[in-house]
């Protein structure tokens, strides 16, 4: 009788999910020497979807909550206060129409701030020598922008750029961090971040009209006012919640249309950058907002993200950093060719002169080096310290005794006593009381 148990076949199970292939599949490429993804060595907070063809803020669950905080409230309107107007008279169809488009438009521009590169400046290797900390940046017209070096990304940083601490990254024409949106409002997605401001406050006042205008219809059929309580709590609800939230939103959208018309950013605003001075980036409220809704978008200036790399980390060569050294020059040193005064845009000064900066020396070599011996003045004759005036060899070495010298020798015989020869020391005097004198 056999007692061979039957084969059987065990098949394993698939624990893994799709970011676990995904990792497998970068350390694939990588093994076979074709790299790795650039968007796998961002240093800074931001997140990548898509393979990296999609760039977003850091905070996602702050983004999650405002799209539920402005899609509940239309669904809820759409859902409770808009059938029992269209009941009531037909014409009311377009609410549906409004509410579906205000939802649109919300999410639209609410996503377009999110997913998007506000105006992130790529980060460089770290220098090899000292950079100094301030530059001045020689535009055609003769005038200076002031650039600050980062020490986190490595770069200079233009006019109204800043570090975003919350994104880690040098961002250009920085607004503000927005918390609600998950990323930096900026150069690239400021218009995007206005819209959605002005298309919620618009949104949230026609919720709040025709939630009222349905609570009092349902009011006036019936006498009681719990009744209509009873009858429309979603309708009553919405307005709650419409009247709370618009508040703090007008306030915004009001600020905002603020420091638009007169050339800032929140940033400059708060600092009060140009207070009492001239702001070289107000050119009149029209044309202001003209730049910010209708202007050309700037392009990125980040790379290819989904291109292969073959290097440990996002700046691993470091550049030569003379490169730009015929654009940029250190502030205290910078000098117009043309004989033109130089101003700083910035900072709404003339450019000064000052030392030079950090780690270049002076090179002027006309001025002639006068070499001084010590305890000897320059105008003087050669003569050597601890040596008698009237001595024109070099004193043996040794030690004197009194027989060494005779009283003759000394001025003090013929009672005249010497005065200072010029340099800064008196002949020896009474040399003959000292039995033994060591002369070097």
């Amino acid at each position: 009788m056999s007692t061979d148990s039957p084969h059987v076949e065990h098949t394993p199970l698939d624990t893994r999910d799709d970011d676990d292939d995904d990792d497998d599949e970068i350390q694939a490429q990588a093994s076979k020497g074709l790299g790795k993804p650039r968007w796998t060595l961002w240093p800074g907070k931001n997140k990548f979807y898509c393979s990296g063809r999609i760039i977003a803020g850091p905070e996602t669950v702050p983004f999650s909550a405002t799209c539920c905080l402005i899609t509940v409230p239309v669904l809820l309107f759409i859902c409770f206060v808009c059938p029992p107007l269209i009941d009531r008279s037909p014409t009311y169809w377009w609410c549906v129409l409004i509410a579906l488009a205000g939802l649109a438009c919300m999410i639209g521009t609410l996503s377009s701030c999110h997913f998007c590169d506000p105006g992130i400046i790529p980060r460089e290797a770290p220098s090899l020598t000292r950079r100094p900390k301030i530059i001045n940046n020689k535009l055609e017209d003769g005038t200076l922008e002031r650039w600050r070096y980062c020490e986190t990304c490595h770069i200079y940083r233009p006019p109204r750029c800043h570090h975003c601490s919350d994104c880690d990254n040098c961002v250009e024409v920085f607004d503000h961090h927005c918390p609600w949106v998950g990323n930096c409002i900026a150069r690239r997605n400021y218009r995007f971040f206005v819209m959605f401001l002005i298309s919620t406050g618009l949104m949230l006042g026609f919720t709040f009209s025709l939630s009222c205008h349905y609570f009092v219809l349902i009011k006036d059929n019936t006498s009681e006012l719990g009744n209509a309580i009873s009858n429309a709590p979603v309708a009553l609800g919405l307005m709650i919640y419409c009247g709370i939230v618009f508040l703090p939103v007008l306030c915004l959208t009001s600020y905002h249309v603020n420091i638009i018309s007169s050339g800032v950013t929140t940033k400059e605003e708060i600092k009060r950058i140009y207070a009492g001075g001239v702001n070289p980036n107000d050119h009149g409220c029209w044309h202001n907002w003209k730049m910010v809704l209708c202007g050309n978008r700037a392009a990125t200036k980040l790379p290819e993200m989904t291109a292969l790399v073959n290097q440990s980390n996002w700046a691993d060569v470091p550049e030569d950093d003379d490169d730009d050294s015929t654009l940029l020059v250190p502030v205290g040193g910078a000098s117009s060719s043309s004989g033109r005064p130089q101003i700083d845009i910035e900072m709404g000064n003339m450019a000064a002169s000052g030392p030079p900066p950090y780690g270049q020396e002076d090179t002027h070599t006309d001025t002639e080096e006068i070499s001084v011996s010590p305890m000897k003045s320059p105008n003087s004759s050669s003569i050597s310290p601890l040596k008698s005036p009237s001595s024109s060899s070099q004193p043996p070495k040794g030690r004197l005794t009194a027989d060494d010298v005779s009283s003759a020798d000394t001025p003090e015989a013929n009672g005249v006593l010497p005065d200072d020869a010029g340099d800064g020391i008196s002949p020896l005097r009474n040399i003959k009381s000292h039995t033994h004198l060591t002369m070097e």
